[in-house]
């Protein structure tokens, strides 16, 4: 199976280019969050990117990716984080400022900050 590496310069980037789209965007008045009343990484209907991680991931490695966080996440919807239990090993997260980055943005979205804000402040800090 192919290993997907989440560098950091490509995540950095994505996560700008992500919040410079949708600033506003609020996880948790989104439709997918709605539907399933909790935090996915991907939609389970529609496989499309849910979070701000998912979307990163898709955005620099594509759907093959995105694939393995939609696996993941069937088998352990209660105990998966970044870089956690649960997470694909095939989506390697370098240790340090790349697991920083998308632990901090996702941490902040999950508590109902929009993506612009939650990619300042992770960007800021890493």
């Amino acid at each position: 199976m192919t290993t997907f590496t989440l560098k950091y310069d490509e995540v950095r980037t994505a996560m700008l280019e992500l919040a410079a789209e949708r600033p506003d965007f609020n996880y948790h008045e989104s439709d997918d969050f709605k539907q399933v009343q909790h935090c996915v990484y991907v939609n389970p209907k529609t496989k499309a990117p849910s979070c701000l991680v998912a979307a990163v991931v898709d955005r620099v490695h594509g759907p093959e990716a995105l694939a393995l966080l939609a696996d993941a996440e069937d088998v352990h919807p209660d105990s998966f984080g970044v870089g956690g239990q649960g997470w694909p090993r095939e989506l390697e997260i370098p240790e340090g400022r790349t697991a920083g980055l998308l632990s901090v943005g996702q941490d902040l979205q999950d508590q109902g900050y929009t993506w612009g804000y939650a990619v300042a402040e992770a960007t800021r800090d890493y």
